[in-house]
């Protein structure tokens, strides 16, 4: 399996307390040493260190952009669009276009080029509700095309198991009711090549406009698929019980049904999630005394290793992310086990609201505070210089001692008064 040609290290320093003086076999005198810590940190250590604290401290992370981790991500969508395959009725892609206006070269709309989310949530809205057809879950992405930057979008439906979809005419150009701006094209069962085809177009709707297609800009690519579950979530859950099952440590590499083995499928985001959930869940049933559950308690380097910990990546090392998964699902089980009492936590985010519109309120009038003596000291600053500039004018023979004695603020009042300057 090719690897990620630019991966970055990350320090996760509060994902395994472990503290200088620590019990680390394999380590100088099988201790942590606050210069291993530091030199971990700084990126500087070799190897060989580096792997004493590969499962508690660092997590490799791809950079998304190389070939090989586009790769990856368009294999863990298309994995996920078979395992949705599995339990689905009817499965078929169908390509949406526009046509122009007619007498024109062009549409007055211009949708056809800049994608119109709100045409596709129409077409998806229409189909729902036509009592034809049955329930459905669908991937669509929208792009542009290489050639003329021209907008379209690609779909891919799946019927609920037992249901249709629309009986479209096949591999050739139709006018289709819930599609109004332009012809369509489809085919049925797309499999691993059609799945593979439409996943790449969604992986760079995804990651933006510099991947493939140069009519695109990011904020204009489009992709939205059914999420509540996520495509597939039945196969990741069975595959989580399977493994818990079995007693096998668990893997994000699988292959899905209808798969090929000379590519690698890998479970990303939601469905890690699921597929960790499904597993702990299945392994207190089958294993309740399995030590992965002990794993919360004590820091992971010295936590007992369970089932869940014994796995693998595909270069034979401790799986990292895999570990950190699991440390995160048993802190999920832990908070759907244990449920909080909502009326506390509402106690709890109301006391802390109030407590910082407090501090809040606090700083502001320090601030009000400040600002009003700013304020009196600008006014001060002011009337000094008024007076300065007062006498200044009105004394003619700056050595006649009747202007020493005399008051600018008083003479202006008296003024405002009606007086006269003869009376002062």
């Amino acid at each position: 399996m090719s690897t990620c040609r630019n991966p970055k290290l990350q320090w996760v320093a509060g994902f395994k307390k472990m503290n200088v003086g620590d019990f680390l076999p394999g380590a100088p005198d099988d201790v942590l040493t606050y210069e291993m810590v530091e030199r971990l940190k700084a990126g500087v250590c070799g190897e060989e260190q580096r792997s004493l604290v590969r499962s508690g401290h660092y997590l490799k992370l791809d950079c998304g952009r190389c070939s090989s981790c586009l790769f990856k991500a368009i294999m863990a969508k298309t994995g996920a669009m078979l395992n949705e395959s599995q339990y689905s009725g009817d499965v078929c892609s169908i390509t949406l276009t526009y046509r122009n206006d007619e007498g024109s070269n062009t549409r007055a709309d211009l949708s056809h080029k800049m994608l119109t989310p709100s045409h596709i949530r129409t077409f998806r809205e229409r189909l729902r509700r036509d009592s034809h057809y049955g329930r459905f879950r669908s991937l669509i992405a929208g792009e542009y095309g290489d050639l003329t930057g021209r907008a379209h979008w690609h779909c891919i439906l799946w019927s609920e198991n037992g249901e249709s979809l629309p009986e479209f005419p096949y591999d050739e150009r139709f006018q289709f009711k819930h599609w109004d701006h332009g012809h369509c094209f489809a085919r049925p069962n797309p499999g691993q090549a059609g799945f593979q085809y439409v996943a790449g177009y969604a992986i760079k709707s995804l990651l933006g406009a510099d991947v493939g297609s140069t009519w695109a800009k990011p904020s204009q690519l489009y992709l939205t698929a059914s999420r509540r579950p996520v495509l597939g979530y039945r196969i990741f859950a069975e595959l989580g019980v399977r493994a818990a099952e079995y007693g096998v440590p668990p893997s994000f590499n699988y292959l899905p049904p209808g798969g090929d083995r000379k590519y690698n499928y890998t479970m990303k985001d939601r469905s890690r999630d699921l597929y960790i959930d499904a597993y702990l869940d299945a392994l207190a049933e089958f294993r309740p005394n399995d030590p992965t559950f002990s794993a919360l308690s004590l820091p992971l380097m010295q936590a007992p290793k369970g089932t869940a910990f014994a796995g693998v990546d595909m270069q034979g090392r401790p799986d990292v992310w895999m570990h950190k998964a699991v440390i995160q699902g048993l802190i999920r089980r832990q908070e759907w086990l244990n449920p909080v009492d909502p009326v506390e936590t509402a106690k709890e985010d109301m006391a802390e609201f109030e407590a910082v519109m407090a501090d809040r309120q606090l700083r502001q009038d320090r601030i009000n505070a400040v600002q009003a003596e700013r304020r009196h000291a600008a006014a001060v600053k002011a009337a000094h210089e008024r007076n300065r500039r007062f006498s200044e004018s009105f004394r003619m023979d700056k050595d006649d001692p009747f202007w020493d004695d005399f008051d600018a603020n008083a003479f202006a009042a008296g003024v405002l008064k009606g007086g006269s300057w003869r009376d002062f």
